[in-house]
């Protein structure tokens, strides 16, 4: 199954990060905050809106009475910056110019 970035993010925010094995001697380990680079001031209330929508009040519709004892829905804070990411895309394509092949 392939997911995408937001939807491992909104999995972790219900299930924890710890992974299978540390579920069995921990309780749930949750983001306490999570930062986005790239993201001009002017535009912060719509992403801050997009984010919250992918990354946990979709999972609002999720029944979780049945879940186990220490398992919720977390909600981790959302920060930006206008700093861009060291590895994103924008940043590669400026040190490694692409000609548009996806091989290279």
């Amino acid at each position: 199954m392939c997911m995408a970035c937001s939807d491992k993010i909104a999995s972790w925010n219900a299930l924890g990060f710890q992974g299978a094995i540390a579920t069995r001697f921990l309780t749930p380990l949750y983001l306490s905050s999570i930062v986005i680079g790239e993201v001009p001031h002017e535009l912060r209330a719509v992403a801050r809106e997009d984010c919250e929508r992918a990354l946990w009040k979709r999972l609002s519709s999720v029944p979780n009475p049945d879940w186990p004892p220490g398992y919720d829905v977390h909600i981790p804070e959302i920060h930006f910056t206008e700093q861009p990411f060291l590895y994103s895309r924008k940043m590669i394509e400026k040190i490694m110019p692409s000609n548009g092949s996806c091989n290279e």
